[in-house]
């Protein structure tokens, strides 16, 4: 009886010591496997293989290329790249060796509908992979000496001169939908002539506007439209004109054909408010003090933390507290002109003593410091070092195009306007690749 337990005994434990040893060769099997396909990361261009790699429409949502190894597939709604593996036979390992400590695993994450992604399979082994994850950039995945390299390659956009006329019938938006004109085009044009038209009020049925515009495309696909070079508003018989103009530095913005710019030097206010809870006044009762004073501003009530930003170009005189006005911003805009910010709740980090900021630049945000009832900014436009209303004050239009360059700049509005001018007539139609033309 003991001899034969003994024989079990020895039985069970050889037993143990093999299904040990297979375990043991397994992970290391799995060990060697996972390191031959680790990743690496590279930002060399790197030479696409001779596939059409654009996008597809979505009527079917695989095809293969037959002859080539290439399979091109069209992501679907709740697609991830887990499931497009899963449905494809490849590994979730090589899913892992892909997006480990990948750069680019949050593009290829988010995943949307009708992208594109190619993939070349060879003896079920994913050696290379293009995925078009965004109109102008290709995330390009190959496999190389046991490792998989991730690239991006930007593609070329053309960019083309294109036109767009429309009278307008009802509202202004409401003309461009029916036009298929985009709205980006239309909020331009409202911001080119901000200071010049009134959109919310004195837009008419019967106004007219021609728009000369860029747009970019890839393999003869809008991929995005641009800013308008040249644009005319006419209403009730005025005209308007503006010709985009970009100075050496890099600047641009518009201007009337001899050079003057559109826009004014300053913004009306520095943020965006609820309402005026106290005017411009030589003499107000204070609040908090209780008797007459100068209100040397206007309070411009908004929500705690809402950005405040500088009014025009300049360079920060004063920024700290200030007794009643708390914390307090003072930017020098030119001899004649600056600006005061009172009331904030903070200032806009980095920001100092002696820096130069630009118009429309966040400096601060919305507080209730120093002697006030509410959340406000607290903003005062001075002349001279003389405090004017700021809500009713003419503000100077910004510097024209120089001299030197103003010649140069008309020429070049002359041939843009009389573009437009032949459009307008009929007498240039637009073709597919150099212009296009929406009218009506």
């Amino acid at each position: 009886m003991k001899q034969k337990q003994h024989r079990l005994i020895k039985k069970h434990t050889l037993w143990i010591l093999i299904s040990l040893l297979c375990v043991t060769g397994l992970i290391v099997f799995l060990s060697i496997n996972t390191q031959q396909h680790k990743t690496k990361y590279i930002s060399q261009p790197l030479s696409l293989p001779d596939v059409d790699t654009d996008q597809t429409t979505p009527e079917t949502e695989t095809s293969t290329e037959e002859n080539t190894g290439w399979k091109t597939i069209i992501t679907r709604k709740g697609d991830t790249l887990g499931r497009i593996f899963k449905r494809e036979g490849l590994s979730q390992q090589t899913l892992l060796a892909i997006l480990h400590a990948n750069p680019y695993a949050k593009s290829m994450i988010n995943i949307k509908p009708n992208q594109q992604i190619q993939v070349f399979v060879r003896d079920d082994i994913l050696e290379k992979m293009i995925f078009n994850y965004s109109p102008t950039q290709l995330l390009i995945v190959h496999l190389e000496n046991n490792h998989y390299v991730t690239t991006v390659k930007s593609r070329t956009m053309d960019t083309h001169e294109e036109y767009a006329t429309a009278t307008v019938r009802g509202s202004l938006y409401g003309t461009a939908a029916r036009m298929n004109i985009p709205s980006k085009l239309i909020r331009q044009m409202v911001d080119i002539f901000n200071w010049e038209i009134d959109f919310s009020k004195e837009v008419r049925t019967g106004d007219q506007f021609s728009i000369l515009y860029q747009a970019q495309y890839i393999d003869d696909k809008l991929v995005n439209t641009g800013d308008i070079i040249a644009v005319t508003y006419t209403s009730r018989g005025q005209q308007h004109q503006a010709v985009r103009y970009t100075s050496s530095n890099g600047d641009h913005d518009y201007y009337t054909p001899n050079g003057n710019s559109l826009k004014k030097a300053f913004s009306r206010y520095p943020v965006q408010y609820t309402h005026i809870s106290s005017t411009f006044s030589l003499s107000r009762r204070h609040p908090i003090l209780n008797y007459y004073r100068p209100h040397k501003g206007v309070d411009l009530a908004a929500p705690i933390g809402t950005p405040i930003r500088a009014t025009g170009n300049g360079v920060v005189v004063h920024i700290g507290r200030q007794n009643a006005y708390g914390n307090m911003i003072k930017i020098q805009h030119s001899k004649m002109y600056s600006s005061l910010y009172g009331h904030l709740l903070r200032f806009q980090k980095g920001l100092s003593r002696g820096a130069h900021v630009k118009r429309g630049q966040i400096i601060g945000y919305v507080g209730q410091s120093g002697l006030a009832t509410g959340p406000h900014c607290h903003y005062e436009f001075h002349v001279n070092q003389q405090p004017k209303n700021p809500t009713t004050i003419a503000l100077p239009h910004a510097d024209p195009i120089s001299a030197k360059h103003r010649a140069a700049f008309q020429g070049k509005a002359s041939n843009l306007l009389a573009s437009l001018k032949l459009y307008e007539s009929g007498y240039m139609i637009a073709s597919h690749r150099n212009n296009k033309s929406r009218t009506g």
